[in-house]
Formats: C-alpha cells, structure tokens, sequence
C-alpha cells in the first residue's frame, strides 16, 4: 500500500520583473529616488522537490506523483536520486517519463517513477528541461514487493 512521503518544494528566486524605471538624483542634497512602473513579481517555478523519508522503514520501488485536477497538459522528464545525507547524492532514475494529456474526453496521465528497489532517508525530484506549470500536491511511496524467503527450498 503506497505511503505518503514528506515533500518540500525548492523554489527558483523570486525575480522582479519592471517594465520601466525612472531614477533622480539629488546630488546637492545627496537623495536618490528611484520610481518604477508596472512593477510585478514572477511567480517562482519549482524545478526540484524534496522528500523526507526518514520514517519510512521500508524498501521502495516507486513513487507516484500527485498534482491538482484540471492541471495545465504536460509531457516530459523526471530525474530522481537518493542520499542518506543530504550531500551525496546517488542518481536513481535519469529521466522518467511524466504526462498529463487530455484529448476529446479521454485522459493520458504516467504519473509513476519505477526503480529498483532501493531504501533511502532522503529524494530529491528534479524535473529536466521545461518543468510543468503546476506544482505537485503530493508523492506516494510504494514499498517494494516483499522478496520470497530464503529459509526453504521451493522444492520441499
């Protein structure tokens, strides 16, 4: 039964985007007024999140991306990596596919990243190219399938 994992998204800057600056100095009185016009702030995208799985006791192999109904369509690419640390990093899945297409009705969604099994304390999702428009609302580990025991032979 896949588990949901903390996620914390990591912001690209804020930018300021101005479309027109008007600056006085005052030189005698040593004043600088600086005005500007249509000044707007972008909205910072989030190219990169990260998972605290530290509570999870489990092997994994595979998380599954949430994001809002009635996202924008996407297509592309989601490189995953794993680190006990928080410094070294281990890449574990170099660019899975990730869709959200809807066309006459019918829906596309590959919302899935497979690897094999691997047990970490910390993910990192980092999307590759263009990152979507939308921000994710949530990851569900799904715990690996549990491997046959070892103790008897299949032939008993």
């Amino acid at each position: 039964m896949p588990i949901a994992v903390s996620m914390f998204p990591l912001h690209e800057g804020a930018r300021i985007l101005i479309d027109g600056v008007h600056l006085t100095i005052n030189s005698a009185g040593s004043a600088v007024n600086l005005q500007t016009q249509n000044g707007t702030t972008a909205k910072a995208s989030v190219r990169q999140y990260l998972l605290d799985a530290r509570a999870l006791d489990t092997t994994l192999s595979a998380l599954q991306l949430a994001w809002p109904d009635g996202s924008p369509e996407y297509t592309g690419r989601l490189g995953v990596e794993v680190s006990d640390d928080l410094a070294s990093w281990r890449s574990l899945v170099a660019a899975a596919p990730i869709a959200n297409l809807r066309a006459n009705g019918q829906t596309l969604i590959e919302n899935r990243a497979e690897f094999s099994p691997t047990k970490a304390k910390f993910w990192r999702l980092s999307w590759l190219g263009i990152a979507p428009s939308f921000e994710l609302t949530g990851v569900l580990a799904e715990p690996a399938p549990a491997s046959p025991s070892l103790s008897a032979p299949p032939w008993r």
